[in-house]
């Protein structure tokens, strides 16, 4: 278990707060964090693996203060995926999670049962002779994934697990994380709210460094119920008055015209339907009714 209290970080050059009186009680199993760029994410995520430290309040790790004094115990019980892991092109995914061992202090006796075993898991077996420079993108995340497991710790950090992958290794890595996730915390960081609905239950939203929302995703899309519609028309001028007035989610456009999907508290002064919320439909929602109403004008999609 991961309890955050009042958590903070501020910069004193700049006086910016990259996080703002947090507090989070994070169990075993998946646990999302979504945002925008900039909400705070992988700076809650680098206190929690003992890369920054906070200004103030507290986090307990599994019975444990997260201060100074604890980094070198606390650190052997959490794995940490950032969103980029690079190294020595020249290589093997094989030399490269066996370096990690001795970087990890594996018993000697133990190093080659471990890499066998990471490299099992990730299912690169059949490219442990590949060099790093030339793994594809999935596979290097599937790469930093193994090195995050080398200890097999209790609490796994993995930062935007899916960026840049095709749909197929994001489907793996969702898997993967899934089955993790059976046994251990594993905390995700992401900004594809796809891969939130998909793999948690809970989660937290943050918002330039502040917390909107902690809880259940079901809780989450109840906050949106009764607000989303949509709306068949072929008129463009109706369109134009349309985004003007409210918030447009997206627009699909087919042989019958166009079928616009909108946010509205109340019901629109034309002939809209409502519809049951996705999660980024009440993402959205959220951020226009709790946060600062920076997502407006990032939600637009036209698909054809």
């Amino acid at each position: 278990m991961i309890e955050i209290h009042n958590l903070s970080k501020q910069y004193k050059k700049t006086n910016f707060k990259s996080l703002d009186h947090i507090s989070l009680t994070i169990d075993t199993g998946m646990y999302g964090l979504l945002g925008n760029n900039g909400a705070g994410k992988t700076t809650l995520m680098n206190i929690l693996a003992t890369l920054l430290k906070p200004s103030s309040g507290t986090v307990v790790i599994n019975g444990m203060e997260l201060i100074h004094a604890n980094y070198d115990f606390i650190k052997k019980g959490i794995g940490y995926m950032p969103q980029e892991n690079e190294m020595y092109a020249d290589m093997t995914v094989a030399e490269s999670i066996e370096y990690f061992t001795i970087l990890n202090k594996v018993d000697i006796k133990k190093q080659k049962e471990t890499c066998q075993n990471v490299i099992e898991y990730v299912n690169l077996a059949s490219e442990r002779k590949k060099k790093f420079k030339n793994l594809s993108g999935g596979m290097k995340r599937r790469l930093g994934l193994a090195l995050a497991l080398i200890n097999d710790p209790p609490i796994l950090i993995v930062d935007e697990p899916t960026t840049g992958v095709d749909p197929y290794e994001r489907i793996r890595m969702r898997e993967l994380l899934l089955q993790l996730s059976l046994t251990k915390t594993v905390i995700v960081s992401t900004h594809i709210i796809e891969d939130i609905s998909y793999m948690c239950h809970k989660l937290a939203i943050l918002n330039g460094g502040k917390l909107l929302f902690e809880g259940e995703i079901q809780t989450l899309l109840e906050l949106a119920k009764g607000k989303i519609w949509i709306y068949r028309t072929s008129d463009t001028k109706e369109i134009a008055e349309i985004k003007k007035t409210y918030m447009v989610l997206g627009i699909t456009i087919d042989e019958e015209g166009s079928l616009i999907k909108l946010y509205a508290e109340k019901k629109p002064d034309f002939e809209a339907e409502i519809i049951k919320p996705t999660l980024e439909d009440a993402y959205i929602v959220l951020g226009e009714e709790k946060g600062n109403g920076a997502h407006k004008n990032n939600y637009f999609v036209v698909n054809k």
